[in-house]
Order: structure tokens, then C-alpha cells, then sequence
């Protein structure tokens, strides 16, 4: 749907709404910003070696299980 399209059906809402359609387009904009800013750097580490203590912390609250090398 192109902008104009848009703007044409704002157009034909009464002011009292013209609020509401701010306040979703805030809402919608923050979320496709959020999308945007996610931070995927985990996933180069994810494959690292963990202490004794971290996969023991992880063991128990997360339930992971790891496959050990010798």
C-alpha cells in the first residue's frame, strides 16, 4: 500500500481518531526499530568453551545438557 493510499484513508477519519492512529504508528515504528536494533553477537560465541561453574549454573537452571570433551 503505498503512502498516498494511506493518507487518503487518514483523510477520512474523524479527528477524534487522527490520537489513536498517532499512537499506533508509534507503536508499530518502535517495534520495526526494535526488529532493527537486536543484537545477534551472541551467536559467534555461542560454540566457546565454558568454565566448569558456567555449565553447571546452566545445567541447573536452564536444563541444558553439553556433550563434554576430554
Amino acid at each position: 500500500m503505498s503512502y498516498e493510499m494511506v493518507m487518503e484513508k487518514i483523510k477520512t477519519l474523524p479527528e477524534a481518531a487522527l490520537e489513536e492512529v498517532s499512537v499506533y504508528l508509534d507503536k508499530i515504528g518502535n517495534i520495526y526499530q526494535a526488529k532493527q536494533n537486536v543484537d545477534f553477537s551472541f551467536v559467534d560465541n555461542i560454540f566457546g568453551t565454558l568454565s566448569d561453574s558456567e555449565a553447571d549454573e546452566l545445567r541447573s537452571c536452564c536444563g541444558l545438557k553439553f556433550r563434554e570433551n576430554a
